[in-house]
């Protein structure tokens, strides 16, 4: 937006400017507009005419930004003709502001003739008028008994039987749900029927484990004596690990002895089944583990929980 007067009578500048000076003085600023900016035309009439947009004044010096309109920005000297008054862009700006189709930071503009959809919009019957096409009072609100009476349904949309929803206690049948999407929580063995022998004896081995733990006692190195191994040692202990890009990890066991057999039992991970194909490199401290998933690959950086026991021989 630019501000205009028709009070501004011819001025002259006081003092010569180069193109690149952003400043000009005036001998008079009487009758130009009090706000900013305006434009204004240097050596008006003459060959070297120059808009000018003026975007500040102290007094009658004035601050200016050059070349504007298609002109360009060049010397002007001492007592040079100066004039406030339109360009061409006055009428081109107005004429581009006619043809636009979007105006005034709402967008499209709306026409009474065009079709055009419209979004956002709230109508008022008690300010429009409404033509007979649309529906009456009656058939909304009929309509909304039946928008009513479909958000009140319990089956819909060409399904069979009940919609699901997220809290109602509901049975599913013939349902696929993918482990990869889906997570499964607080689900006990007993729940699920069908399970493969291998999942069956996980939970058989934990049953086991915990009756031995609670016979020994709170112990997990235990040294007792029997007819055939007098005196030797059994350990034991759940562990994290997690398997490094080959599927191998190393367990750090607290024993105390270099085992002669290392028995562990993997426990499920968020629906998926791993098994230990193999131990080795017993040490008094340590020992390997090698994982692999349930299509016999390595199980690459996976983080587990297994319990461990080490048999001394």
């Amino acid at each position: 937006m630019r501000y205009y007067s028709t009070t501004a009578g011819e001025m002259v500048l006081q003092l010569g400017v180069t193109a690149g000076e952003t400043s000009i003085t005036v001998n008079t600023t009487a009758g130009l507009p009090v706000s900013f900016p305006y434009a204004l035309i240097l050596d008006y009439g003459a060959a070297a005419e120059e808009v000018v947009d003026v975007t500040a004044a102290a007094g009658v010096t004035l601050t200016v930004t050059r070349g504007r309109d298609g002109t360009v920005a060049q010397a002007h000297a001492f007592g040079a003709k100066i004039r406030h008054g339109m360009t061409a862009r006055d009428l081109r700006e107005s004429r581009e502001h006619e043809a636009a189709t979007a105006a005034h930071g709402v967008g499209t503009v709306v026409g009474t003739s065009e079709t055009q959809a419209l979004t956002n919009k709230d109508l008022s019957s008690a300010t429009n008028t409404l033509p007979a096409t649309v529906a009456t009072t009656a058939t909304v609100t009929a309509n909304a008994a039946v928008v009513t009476a479909h958000t009140g349904s319990t089956a819909a949309h060409g399904a069979t039987g009940a919609n699901v929803g997220t809290t109602n206690t509901q049975t599913l049948t013939n349902k696929t749900i993918d482990g990869a999407s889906n997570t499964l929580t607080n689900i006990p063995q007993a729940a699920v029927t069908g399970l493969p022998a291998a999942v069956t004896l996980v939970g058989a081995v934990d049953t086991r484990l915990a009756a031995v733990e609670t016979n020994i006692g709170s112990q997990t190195t235990f040294a007792g004596t029997s007819a055939a191994k007098d005196g030797k040692k059994i350990h034991w202990s759940p562990v994290n690990f997690t398997t490094d890009a080959s599927g191998l990890a190393t367990i750090t066991h607290g024993a105390g002895f270099t085992p002669n057999v290392v028995l562990v039992n993997l426990k499920a991970v968020g629906g998926s089944l791993y098994d230990v194909t193999r131990t080795s490199n017993y040490t008094a401290t340590t020992f390997d583990v090698r994982v692999l998933d349930n299509t016999g690959a390595s199980a690459v950086s996976v983080s587990l929980n297994m319990v461990y026991i080490c048999l001394e021989g």
